[in-house]
């Protein structure tokens, strides 16, 4: 009788340490997939930023571009609602 109370115990021992080893383990692998999720959405914010920081430096290029190309567009329109004998005089 002393025997399998010895050997319950040390199943009940052993069946302990298991359950801890798994439980750390579940702890470690669930917090490794939140860390996870939080670096890519905090990635994901810095890179849409970046888009759009870039986007709208583009925008005022393209602006300033488009006002001195105007100056040329309303030239050419003048030119081509003239009559070109005129124009030759001048």
């Amino acid at each position: 009788m002393a025997n399998t109370n010895f050997s319950s115990n040390k199943f009940v021992k052993y069946f302990r340490e298991v359950s801890v080893v798994v439980i750390g383990v579940a702890i470690t692998l669930f917090a490794s997939y939140r860390l996870g999720i939080n670096n890519e959405k905090r990635d994901m914010t810095l890179y849409l930023n970046t888009v759009k920081m870039e986007l709208e430096e583009n925008i005022k290029i393209l602006d300033t571009a488009r006002l001195k190309l105007q100056i040329s567009v309303n030239y050419s329109q003048y030119l081509w609602t003239h009559d070109k004998d005129a124009l030759d005089e001048d």
